[in-house]
């Protein structure tokens, strides 16, 4: 699947994972041995098989962006863990994030290096208003708890998808903390800016909400503008 990335677009590409859990080992041909080792250490066969098929259509996406085969796509990690693509002479390489919950992938895709996203099932969870209150910022807060019951479960999980998103983006994922990441202020789908400071000094990152997959919540963020989003899904 040839695909090309365009200057200020998200490719967002959304994969119904357990459906494919039949096709398995197909994906699972393509995994490097560390991926491998990594999918032996689930203790459950539907955790393992989610795993091989979210990486595997994680290499064939970037296989199609990057014009090789899925097994030639490599790996390194940064210092806190973000992946990104071994350099490849005359290539220029995309940028991405993976993330999975409940059967669902989402998959991000952008030439800028701060790209992240984060898909989440919507349940109800007891701790949600105790986690709110802890974790989230004054005006996150009020966005959440000042809703109707049924409006704070599914606000509490724009604000979370939002913050994941953001974290993974900026390349620290939940190392940094929570509440000093302020995502409230917003309303909508997007897009809007969210700016974050720290020692390696201040980033502007666009975020969008996706309502894409229905019971789920979605957050994609990119540094720097972005104009387009292209929303897609994967089938065999």
């Amino acid at each position: 699947m040839p695909q090309q990335l365009k200057e200020n677009r998200i490719d967002l590409w959304f994969a119904f994972t357990d459906h494919l859990l039949p096709e398995k080992e197909r994906f699972a041909a393509w995994l490097s041995p560390q991926e491998t080792e990594r999918a032996g250490s689930f203790r459950f066969d539907r955790d393992r098989g989610r795993y091989i098929v979210e990486h595997g259509i994680l290499r064939l996406l970037l296989a199609g962006y990057v014009g090789v085969e899925p097994q030639a796509v490599a790996f390194h990690s940064g210092p806190h863990g973000k992946p990104y693509l071994s350099w490849m002479i005359g290539r220029r390489l995309p940028h991405f994030s993976l993330s999975s919950s409940d059967g669902h992938a989402a998959f991000a895709f952008s030439r800028s290096s701060g790209i992240g996203v984060d898909i989440e099932k919507i349940r109800d969870i007891e701790e949600m208003e105790s986690i709110a209150l802890r974790h989230f910022t004054p005006s996150e807060k009020a966005l959440v708890l000042g809703d109707t019951e049924e409006g704070r479960v599914r606000r509490f999980y724009r604000v979370w998808t939002r913050k994941e998103a953001v974290l993974k983006a900026h390349g620290i994922g939940l190392l940094r903390e929570m509440d000093r990441v302020d995502v409230g202020g917003a309303v909508g789908t997007g897009p809007w800016t969210v700016v974050l400071d720290d020692e390696s000094g201040r980033v502007e990152y666009t975020v969008f909400d996706i309502d894409e997959v229905d019971g789920f919540a979605a957050a994609v963020v990119v540094a720097g503008p972005a104009s387009e989003i292209s929303v897609r899904h994967y089938e065999l």
